[in-house]
């Protein structure tokens, strides 16, 4: 018998002579179509269909991965369209800054920097920190200081609620069952949290009302 009559080619390649057949489908494929697989080789055709029924990747609460960093793109947009603003209009960086200090007219309107003699109907200004705007370093230390003020005197008992109901509602959505039940269940979750909720106040409302609840 012939040998050329015997030998096998690869169907992608009629004219390449090959010995090594698909694990999956059995078709003779040459090196340039080999795909590594688990146990032996692989066609390109297999490999296609075999991530097709791979299942997809999802997030502790059953969202979707995305390969996309949307929010990274979106703070790098954020930023662009900010020094896109402030070159049209450099006055902002004084207006929204935490710690400026810079001259100004009688009128509000910013004086440029240096030695030179000013002009106008009245004596300049010192705007800023400088000029006794200490609200500009005030949007974080304020904050900080009434959290820590408020803490004597607010309801701890509320902030721990807050806490539990929102760890038990977290917990529903993220261990959900991932059949169809998963929306029923984490539905109905938050319906019983809202249920529990208005019970509650009609409790506490019904003590301080000396147990006649309001309509």
């Amino acid at each position: 018998m012939d040998s050329e009559s015997t030998a096998t080619t690869c169907y992608r390649h009629p004219a390449v002579v090959c010995q090594v057949r698909c694990t999956r489908c059995e078709r003779y494929v040459c090196p340039d179509c080999m795909r590594e697989a688990p146990v032996g080789h692989q066609c390109p055709e297999c490999v296609k269909e075999g991530a097709r029924s791979v299942r997809q990747a999802r997030t502790l609460v059953g969202g979707r991965i995305s390969a996309t960093p949307v929010v990274t793109y979106a703070l790098f947009a954020l930023t662009v369209l900010a020094y896109l603003a402030e070159l049209v209009r450099p006055g902002l960086v004084d207006r929204f800054a935490m710690v400026g200090s810079r001259l100004v007219g009688p009128d509000g309107t910013p004086l440029p920097g240096g030695d030179g003699l000013f002009l106008g109907s009245g004596p300049p200004r010192v705007e800023g920190v400088a000029g006794g705007e200490w609200e500009r370093v005030n949007r974080l230390a304020g904050l900080l200081l009434w959290l820590v003020v408020s803490a004597w005197f607010t309801s701890w008992q509320g902030h721990l609620g807050g806490l539990l109901v929102g760890g038990a509602l977290a917990l529903a959505y993220a261990y959900a069952p991932r059949d169809g039940r998963r929306v029923v269940v984490q539905a109905g979750a938050g319906a019983g949290l809202v249920v529990l909720l208005a019970v509650t106040a009609a409790v506490k409302v019904s003590e301080l009302t000396g147990g006649s609840v309001p309509l």
